[in-house]
């Protein structure tokens, strides 16, 4: 007997092992790829764009630009900064452009200048002096941008076990699409996406929604959501659609080039990850091809905030009606979210905080390790997510749109994401929800798909 034993613990061991060497050869080999910005982003409706913003928010909530601030110095205390620091900080955003890209404008440092000041009266207001004279070499910038401002990526190896349960839910989870909720599985070559589409019976309406998930397993915690959903706008949608994401969702990369091939030599190297403006044409074209529509309505959360505002940039006229559940896509204090993904992670603390019985810690460290330490997630948030993209540039905002959001959820802050709305998009629906944590949305389906249906239903 204790012959097995050894022997089958002898084999797992190696197992593990050899697991982890290809786990190590995979990071080096992600850390070379990188999906950058659309070719046709525009940098300067981009730089108007955050400029404004900073303007305005430092008129209506100072408390909240001086956050945004602190956030993206790794949320130290606005008190500790300096000015030279936060300019150059405020120039890259403003540009999406570092010193080696080049020579600055006139014109951009004056923008700089003007930037810097409205942070300072923001500083005078709340502390009554403004940020420190010159610079200090010990503040460095946490943001995601299409340079080369980034970390190297820190994900967690994940035990065999757990990654063979990851597949194994997976695979159920596929199974429960197919005959739980009548789904159908299409998959975009060119993107990686999978697409489960469930057609209800003929309509009066026969509109489309989308629903696009967050991080984690793709859409797999939101089957219970997405089938309470899906019988609350029954008579609304002919046709609901489910867009997976490649990478965060248990599916594997798109096609891309191999790292010293020939592509990588031109500088074309096709990685893993999708661009934004290629998620968008994706999505569009399947639309078109699968539904025989152009306009769809869409429900997103978290995450999926950041896919709907691709759509909302590269394909605005697609959208129709839109619901922000838990959303992190909107400035300023969406730089929140990431901090969970840059933070750094260890499996030593978190086994320190178990065993010292601080537990709800312990769990949510846990949690964002399985989430943000994922070698994927890892990849696709530092190397593929850039602010300039993720942000929504507030174009769509209006009657047809609704926010749901928790006053204790820790990666958005809604009570101040409200305030703005109602300032300046005032015909924008808002929900704040007190006590609501992140995702909670998502569990406490019945009264979301509530709001959520009375908001889409023609007939409501």
């Amino acid at each position: 007997m204790l012959r097995w034993v050894l022997f089958c613990f002898g084999c797992y061991t190696l197992t593990e092992l050899a697991c982890y060497i290809r786990y190590l050869k995979d990071a080096a080999t992600l850390a070379s790829y990188r999906t950058g910005l659309p070719p046709s982003f525009d940098y300067a409706e981009w730089t108007r764009f955050f400029a404004d913003r900073v303007r305005r928010e430092r008129a209506h909530n100072p408390r909240a630009l001086l956050a945004l601030v602190s956030g993206i110095f790794w949320s130290r205390p606005v008190t500790h900064l300096h000015e030279e620091n936060v300019k150059a900080m405020l120039l890259m955003m403003a540009t999406a452009r570092e010193k080696h890209d080049g020579p600055t404008s006139d014109e951009d440092a004056s923008m700089a200048d003007d930037l810097v000041s409205e942070v300072n009266k923001a500083m005078i207001s709340i502390h009554g002096h403004p940020l420190l004279y010159g610079k200090d070499e010990q503040s460095w910038i946490r943001i995601n941008n299409p340079t080369t401002n980034h970390v190297v990526q820190a994900p967690v190896y994940q035990p065999v076990l757990l990654h063979s349960t990851k597949r194994i839910v997976r695979a159920i989870a596929d199974e429960l699409f197919r005959k739980c909720l009548r789904c159908e599985r299409f998959l975009c070559d060119d993107t990686g996406i999978v697409y489960w589409v469930r057609r209800n019976r003929p309509v009066k309406h026969g509109r489309v929604l989308v629903i696009l998930h967050g991080l984690g397993l793709g859409a797999v915690p939101y089957i219970p959501f997405i089938s309470t959903l899906i019988s609350a706008v029954r008579e609304t949608y002919s046709v609901v659609i489910i867009p997976e994401m490649p990478m965060i969702s248990g599916h594997r990369a798109r096609r891309h080039d191999p790292l010293g091939g020939p592509f990588a030599k031109l500088g074309e190297l096709r990685p893993p990850y999708p661009r934004s403006d290629e998620i968008a044409e994706s999505m569009l074209t399947f639309l078109r091809e699968r539904s025989g529509h152009e306009i769809t309505d869409i429900v997103c959360h978290s995450y999926g905030s950041t896919i709907a505002t691709y759509l909302t940039t590269h394909q605005p006229n697609m959208i129709d009606k839109i619901v922000f559940l838990d959303p992190i896509c909107f400035f300023t204090r969406n730089s929140i979210f990431w901090l969970d993904a840059y933070r750094p992670m260890s499996t030593r603390e978190i086994g320190l905080l178990f065993l010292r019985g601080q537990i709800s810690r312990g769990c949510k460290k846990l949690s964002n390790a399985l989430i943000f330490g994922d070698l994927d997630h890892a990849h696709v948030t530092r190397n593929c997510t850039w602010v300039m993209e993720h942000v929504d540039r507030e174009k769509l905002l209006g009657e047809n749109t609704l926010l749901i959001m928790g006053t204790e959820d820790d990666r958005v802050a809604a009570e101040d994401v409200a305030s703005y709305m109602a300032a300046y998009n005032p015909a924008v629906t808002c929900h704040v929800m007190r006590g609501w944590r992140h995702s909670r949305v998502i569990f406490e389906r019945h009264s979301a798909t509530k709001m959520i249906a009375a908001f889409l239903n023609v007939d409501s």
